[in-house]
């Protein structure tokens, strides 16, 4: 990496144990992931790569959980589905944002009604976006168009560890 401050190249260091205070959760922790670049100059840069399947994978963990979320961990589900505190009192039947506020901030507590009505909304809102992406990555309409009745040979096809890196959705649970 090069430096923004100076232009010169930094020294790189992956570290074994980063505490991932940018999420909004107290109790994240990237093992062998988080990069720091240090220049001679003084500057220090964190990189965190992939950080949107990075959140994707802290998301899952909570939605797992076997617990009732505490505030923080509320929050950073809203945010990972692209919510505002008003929206989210919308979709909750009127929910004042203050109300919202005070979960977040853990100064009320989640009742398990709540807890489920948003384990709810947040794997609706995902599913939708997993949906709408793969058919933007497909091209459904375009593939359609182009179909021929029967090719003579078949065509190639040639999968790469990339390949399957880049797949437009997640994995199904059980290999399916």
């Amino acid at each position: 990496m090069v430096c923004p401050h100076c232009g010169k190249k930094t020294e790189s260091l992956i570290i074994k144990r980063y505490r991932y205070k940018e999420s909004g959760l107290d109790n994240v922790y990237l093992k062998n992931s988080a990069i720091l670049h240090r220049c001679v100059c003084g500057q220090k840069y964190m990189e965190i790569p992939q950080i949107e399947r990075l959140h994707d994978a802290i998301a899952y963990r909570l939605l797992n959980k076997k617990t009732i979320w505490r505030g923080q961990e509320f929050r950073f589900l809203r945010k990972w589905v692209s919510l505002t505190a008003e929206e989210l009192g919308r979709v909750l039947g009127h929910v004042r944002r203050g109300t919202i506020s005070r979960w977040e901030n853990d100064k009320i507590p989640i009742t398990p009604a709540t807890h489920h009505q948003m384990l709810l909304l947040v794997l609706r809102l995902k599913e939708e976006a997993i949906n709408e992406r793969m058919s933007l990555e497909i091209a459904i309409k375009e593939i359609l168009e182009k179909v021929a009745e029967k090719a003579k040979t078949p065509a190639s096809i040639t999968i790469t560890p990339d390949t399957i890196r880049s797949l437009p959705f997640p994995a199904l649970k059980g290999g399916r």
